[in-house]
This record gives structure tokens, C-alpha cells and sequence, in this order.
């Protein structure tokens, strides 16, 4: 009788600091996505599985597109359709990562296995690099598989795309966090294995986002992002919407429980009459809510405003048929 075949675990890697290389690595400047994924696995072992990789992308994660986007994805949906893959880990870098997540997380099938992403905060060579403890979480994870679906791997945390946010721009090793909601699960590093936290995970709301299938990048609508603050004016809403080609729509983060300044208000109600629809966020990195204050033309979205304004452009598509 044969031996069964063992599972592979694929790294699909984008690049980010955890791809990141140090001339000197007793200093702080670093180039990042500079490592070929083979490099950034280095001796890492895949434990009871097979390493299976492939260099997606390598750009420092503030230069992600959708385009890059739709490549991890086709990449995704092939390696998840192959019955010996146990799941799939994407390295990336940690700027952009919450969104990337949040994106799979809507629009991936991900066939009932874990798809983890992680990266690090800190280069490759570093003599405190974080990204091989990373990894082995993320491995640990996708052997284990205590859960299905997208996860953010960091720091000994497992966090749900719908809350994580990167908090700390510093190279602290609990650079991200899921506020009031806490993370899913901790990662025990001495013994490799991943609990479940307690008390029970608060689960994220319902979102009705469009799945599959996608339109190309250059039909992906343009939401425009704006911020209220003291003395904010909306003058940037006017231009645009007096423009050739004015946003499809507006994402606004707003002050407090959803409060917006007079003037900018005033202009993003005139965008309003105009055809683009208005979503409010908060600025405030938590507590986002369902009790705000009106305008009602201006409907509340309970998601920080990058995601938000995500989840709008997701929901202009599934409208617009793609």
C-alpha cells in the first residue's frame, strides 16, 4: 500500500518588509520587497506538509493595485481548486494588508480552506526580524486549520479581516489589532498550536458584497475618499464633481458618531443630487456604529473609511452588473 501523499501548503508572496533587505541591519533603512520568497521561507520547515511557492507580485505593499489584486486572486482560486492543497499563505507587506484581506475575504471562494495572510514589521536580516515567527504561525494555521476562509496572521494573533487594522507604524511586533472585537485565536509559539479566544470571537456583521464574477481593473468605479475635520470646506468635492470625469461616488470620514462639517456636508449633499452616493464612516479607529446622527442621504457604513469606501466600490459593482 502505497504512503498518502502528504499536503501541500502554498506561500504565494507578494512582497512587503518580511521580503525586505538591510545593507546594515543595525540600521533602521531597509529596501523592501527586495527577497525572492524562497529566501524569505529560508529554512523554515513546512512541518507535516510540502512547501509549494510562487512569486505572485514584489512590490512594498503602498504600491498594491487591483490589478495586482485580481492576480492574487486568479492565483488563489487555481492553487484552492487542487484537492492536495491544504491552504494557501500570502505574504505581504503590512501598509496596505487589511485591505487585501478584506477584498479576498468578499470576494474569494476559498473551497472550505484557510487562506492566511502575514508579513512582517521588521527586514528579513534584521537581527529581531519577526517574519520567520510569522510564518510558522501562518504554517501552523493552515495545518491545523482551525478555521476556513481569510485570516491575518501577526504576532502570535489571528485576526478576521473585517476588523484587523494596522495601529502602529513603529516596528513593535503587535502592529495590528482588532480592537473591541479582539482577535480569533492565539497562537501558543512553544508548542505550535492555535486556540481559540475567550471569551467567544465577536462575530462581524452580515456585508452583502458581490461575489464572482469581477470586471477588469479599468471598470472598477471611482469612490473618492474625503475627510472632515476643523474648517473642512468641501471644496475638493466641488472640483471634482465639476470635473469630466467625476467620482462615481463618496466615502466620507466623518467626526465623532458621523457628524460632518457645515460646508463639507453642504457639498457632499449637492454630490448627492448629482447621482453619487454618500456612505459615512468614522474617523475615530473604533466604534463604529448603527446609532449616528442623520443626514439619512448619507447612510452609515461600520467599517474604517478605507474599507468602506472598498465596500462601496465592491456594492457599485454588483449593482452595475459588472
Amino acid at each position: 500500500m502505497s504512503a498518502p501523499m502528504l499536503k501541500k501548503c502554498v506561500v504565494l508572496a507578494t512582497g512587503g518588509t518580511i521580503a525586505g533587505w538591510a545593507d546594515d541591519p543595525s540600521q533602521a533603512a531597509y529596501q523592501a520587497a527586495s527577497q525572492p520568497v524562497n529566501a524569505v521561507l529560508g529554512d523554515l520547515s513546512p512541518g507535516t506538509m510540502v512547501w509549494e511557492t510562487e512569486q505572485v507580485a514584489q512590490v512594498d505593499s503602498s504600491a498594491m493595485t487591483p490589478a495586482l489584486w485580481l492576480r492574487l486572486q486568479a492565483r488563489l482560486r487555481h492553487w484552492l481548486a487542487q484537492p492536495d492543497v491544504a491552504g494557501v499563505i500570502v505574504t505581504h507587506g503590512t501598509d496596505t494588508l487589511e485591505e487585501t484581506a478584506f477584498f479576498l475575504h468578499h470576494t474569494l471562494p476559498t473551497q472550505g480552506k484557510p487562506v492566511v495572510l502575514t508579513g512582517a514589521m521588521r527586514a528579513a536580516n534584521h537581527p529581531q526580524a519577526d517574519g520567520p515567527d510569522n510564518l510558522r504561525a501562518a504554517r501552523d494555521w493552515v495545518a491545523q486549520a482551525p478555521a476556513a476562509g481569510v485570516w491575518v496572521v501577526m504576532a502570535g494573533q489571528a485576526h478576521h479581516p473585517h476588523w484587523v487594522q494596522k495601529v502602529q507604524t513603529s516596528p513593535a511586533s503587535a502592529a495590528f489589532s482588532s480592537g473591541p472585537a479582539g482577535p480569533f485565536a492565539h497562537w501558543q509559539s512553544d508548542a505550535g498550536v492555535w486556540s481559540l479566544a475567550s471569551p467567544t470571537p465577536m462575530a462581524p456583521p452580515p456585508q452583502h458584497l458581490r461575489d464572482a464574477p469581477w470586471p477588469t481593473t479599468d471598470a472598477w468605479p471611482w469612490v473618492a475618499l474625503v475627510w472632515s475635520y476643523v474648517g473642512a470646506e468641501g471644496r475638493e468635492v466641488d472640483a471634482l464633481m465639476a470635473g469630466a470625469n467625476p467620482p462615481r461616488a463618496w466615502v466620507v470620514a466623518a467626526t465623532g458618531s458621523g457628524t460632518l462639517a457645515p460646508l463639507l456636508q453642504e457639498a457632499l449633499q449637492r454630490a448627492h443630487q448629482r447621482g453619487a452616493p454618500v456612505w459615512r464612516t468614522s474617523r475615530c479607529v473604533w466604534g463604529q456604529g448603527e446609532d449616528w446622527v442623520e443626514p439619512n442621504w448619507a447612510p452609515i457604513c461600520a467599517l474604517p473609511p478605507v474599507k468602506a469606501r472598498m465596500a462601496l466600490q465592491l456594492t457599485l459593482m454588483g449593482q452595475e452588473g459588472g
